[in-house]
């Protein structure tokens, strides 16, 4: 397996200090940092140089009170939606110009309150995709109202274990291709990276590097079962990201035991076509936290969190 070396990194040292996310976009790179009271660190993609911080964090309707991911809007070149996590809505961030002065339009769209989401994509109808804890579902369909509105993709594992702990048992991380409209799901703790059309078909299974499942046990929450785990816990796809031409995930495969603290975080990027085959695999320097495919697919950017964090820019033959 090659290892990749970094073509260069986007700003500066000290910048950054506790990423979670990133997202690539045509012209602009968009960080959310949890340690800033401005969530979001935007930094021209060309240049590599920080741009702003914006994003205010609180709980006012014209504020982020928990950012999470970040997903691309496909039809605008700068423009995103942050998962805003702590006022269950959508966030639409749209840049004039990938400049430090050029003004930010933001529109809002609220998700279902009773939602816990872990990953979203959006439709070029400007619905939303989404995983999370849901009714006996793997993914549902969003529409521009905030309202479920169909259930598209069963929930794997054994039929008898309680719906919330194989909820988490596959929570899965979502990239799309609204070109094909069909979308990957890549699960944190089985080696599993599916892809299914937006009706929810499957159509493709990429090949699995180990073939395991989630290791678990049903423990007993406060008010329902929970997913228990232990040292054997093993990580699958850590993030994933992709372009009209191929899917880019991040992959860990390590135990808990094995990977003596680095386990939940990746270390080989996997790069797999949309009709599923896998094309090459290589190794990262460091362990990773996230990633971005850039829209041309030219270049993918993967964020670091130490032991200094940053986002390394490689290129993928």
């Amino acid at each position: 397996m090659a290892l990749l070396a970094p073509q260069r990194t986007i700003g500066s040292p000290g910048e950054l200090v506790k990423p979670r996310r990133v997202l690539a976009s045509t012209d602009l790179v968009v960080v959310v940092d949890e340690s800033s009271t401005q969530a979001l660190l935007v930094y021209s993609r060309s240049r590599g140089s920080l741009l702003r911080r914006t994003g205010i964090v609180g709980g006012a309707t014209t504020e982020l009170l928990a950012p999470g991911s970040l997903v691309l809007d496909s039809d605008a070149p700068n423009s995103f939606w942050v998962h805003d996590v702590g006022q269950m809505r959508m966030v639409r961030m749209s840049f004039g110009a990938p400049t430090a002065t050029a003004p930010i339009r933001t529109t809002t769209r609220s998700l279902p309150a009773t939602l816990p989401v872990f990953s979203l994509v959006a439709t070029p109808q400007q619905e939303f995709l989404a995983t999370g804890i849901l009714a006996n579902t793997r993914l549902v369909r969003i529409d521009t109202s905030g309202r479920v509105v169909q259930a598209l993709v069963d929930l794997p594992g054994k039929q008898d274990d309680p719906t919330t702990v194989r909820q988490e048992a596959y929570r899965s991380t979502a990239t799309s291709n609204s070109r094909l409209q069909k979308l990957a799901l890549a699960t944190r703790h089985a080696d599993r990276l599916e892809i299914f059309t937006f009706g929810g078909q499957r159509v493709a299974i990429a090949p699995r590097p180990a073939n395991f499942e989630p290791t678990y046990t049903i423990g007993r929450g406060r008010n329902s079962p929970v997913m228990a785990t232990g040292p054997d816990l093993r990580f699958g796809y850590i993030d994933v990201s992709s372009s009209s031409e191929r899917i880019v995930a991040l992959y860990s495969g390590l135990t808990r035991r094995a990977g003596k603290g680095v386990a939940a975080l990746g270390h080989e990027l996997h790069v797999i076509d949309w009709n599923g085959a896998t094309l090459r695999r290589y190794r990262l320097p460091r362990p990773a936290l996230a990633l971005s495919v850039a829209p041309a697919g030219d270049e993918v950017y993967v964020l670091h969190p130490a032991p200094a964090p940053a986002v390394s820019v490689y290129r993928v033959p």
